[in-house]
C-alpha cells in the first residue's frame, strides 16, 4: 500500500510539473511577443511622420517588427495564429507609409494607416488576451 500511495504521489508531481513547465513555456514566448511588438512601436513612435523621411523611417520600423515577430518560436497555436497576423499587418502599414512618403498617395495613405493601427490595436488585445489566460 504504501509503495502503490508513493507511485500515486510521485506520478502526480511529474505531471504537475509537466503541466508547470508548458505554461512557464507559454509565459516566456508571450513576454518574447510583447518585447517584440514593443520594441517596434517604440521605433515607430521615433518616426516623424511630417516628411516623407519619417514615413520611410516609419515603414521601416514596422518592417523589422514584422521580420523579427516572423522569427519567434511560438508554439501555442492561437498565439501563432495571431502572430501571423500580426506579420502580415506589419507589411500592410509598412505598405502604407511608403506611400505616404508620396504626396500623391498621402491622403488615400493616411487613412490605410489609421485603418490598420484600428486592426493592430485588435490584435494586440487579443494576443494579450491570450497570453493571460495562459
Amino acid at each position: 500500500m504504501k509503495t502503490r500511495l508513493m507511485t500515486v504521489l510521485a506520478m502526480s508531481f511529474a505531471v504537475s510539473a509537466a503541466v508547470g513547465c508548458g505554461k512557464i513555456k507559454q509565459q516566456k514566448e508571450c513576454a518574447e511577443v510583447i518585447k517584440t511588438i514593443n520594441a517596434g512601436v517604440t521605433r515607430a513612435k521615433a518616426a516623424n511622420l511630417s516628411s516623407p523621411a519619417g514615413f520611410k523611417q516609419f515603414a521601416e520600423a514596422y518592417e523589422t517588427t514584422g521580420q523579427e515577430a516572423a522569427k519567434l518560436s511560438v508554439t501555442d497555436p492561437e498565439l501563432k495564429k495571431q502572430v501571423d497576423e500580426y506579420v502580415v499587418l506589419t507589411k500592410e502599414i509598412a505598405k502604407a507609409a511608403r506611400d505616404a512618403a508620396e504626396p500623391a498617395k498621402l491622403p488615400m495613405a493616411r487613412k490605410e494607416i489609421s485603418a490598420a493601427a484600428a486592426k493592430e490595436n485588435a490584435l494586440v488585445n487579443k494576443m494579450n488576451t491570450t497570453c493571460m489566460r495562459k
